[in-house]
């Protein structure tokens, strides 16, 4: 069961295998309390499809987001409106990892992702509810919100609008940055691209070819996926489909999944 600081609004979505609209399907949202007062909200995204990785031709596009590929999402999963941030790791895990500023809005950075397996096991030990990280699937599926183009706010050749959504080098200073503070994807997530690179589930490999369904990624590995872009990197690496991999990264954070019981799904 989910604690009691959890509530629920009327949840829509579509069937999975339903081409996605661009505006937001749901208006489902959960608010999950943390401890020091914060909230993580977290938005209900329908079941569906999309196809998954860069097209041969997309600018800037990379080997490793080939071949393109249709994933089927066959549940709906509720995913963090922002990434978490530095007050409510710390309310968890009671420091923040070394370097990282002392701005208790700004995205966590700098955490491995067995730190973050470590964070996740704590919420659930203290009752605050059940977690994990999206697989890298469900990553870019949320990302793209519908869009096909490289950014999820549009093709932008030049990165002109980039400076409306994300936090990236050239506006960032150098450090992560309070989270929603940049506009939402058509979805309602803030921070998809940019601030932060965020951990995935997944280790990563190279994509297979043909239609997916509810991938995980490989079974075994030796680096694990992360997605997004960080403050450090130009604009132009927030592309929906870019992925990079490591075991630990100076500009790394993450984005929870709620895990629903029986009882509270739809």
């Amino acid at each position: 069961m989910l604690p009691a600081a959890v509530a629920f609004w009327t949840l829509t979505f579509v069937a999975a295998g339903a081409q996605q609209p661009g505006p937001s399907p749901t208006a489902g949202e959960t608010r999950i309390a943390f401890p020091g007062g914060s909230e993580m909200s977290f938005r209900h995204l329908p079941a569906g499809r999309f196809m998954m990785g860069s097209p041969v031709g997309e600018q800037d596009g990379d080997p490793d987001e080939k071949p393109v590929h249709e994933v089927v999402i066959t549940k709906p999963f509720d995913l963090a409106v922002c990434e978490v941030t530095c007050a409510q790791w710390k309310s968890v895990m009671g420091t923040l990892p070394a370097g990282v500023g002392d701005d208790p809005d700004a995205a966590v950075a700098g955490v491995t992702w067995d730190d973050c397996q470590a964070f996740i096991g704590k919420l659930r030990s203290q009752g605050i509810g059940t977690f994990r990280l999206p697989t890298e699937a469900e990553w870019e599926y949320a990302c793209r919100a519908g869009r096909t183009e490289r950014f999820y706010w549009g093709a932008d050749p030049d990165c002109a609008l980039a400076d409306d959504y994300v936090w990236h080098k050239g506006n960032a200073g150098n450090r992560a940055r309070p989270v929603g503070t940049k506009k939402a994807n058509a979805w309602g997530l803030h921070d998809m691209s940019g601030n932060v690179w965020e951990w995935c589930q997944d280790w990563y490999g190279p994509y297979a070819a043909g239609r997916q369904v509810d991938p995980g990624g490989p079974k075994t590995g030796t680096a694990h996926v992360f997605r997004g872009n960080g403050w450090h990197w130009e604009p132009k690496y927030c592309r929906s489909a870019n992925r990079y991999y490591s075991e630990k990264g100076h500009a790394v954070g993450l984005r929870l999944v709620l895990e629903r019981s029986p009882e509270t799904n739809p």
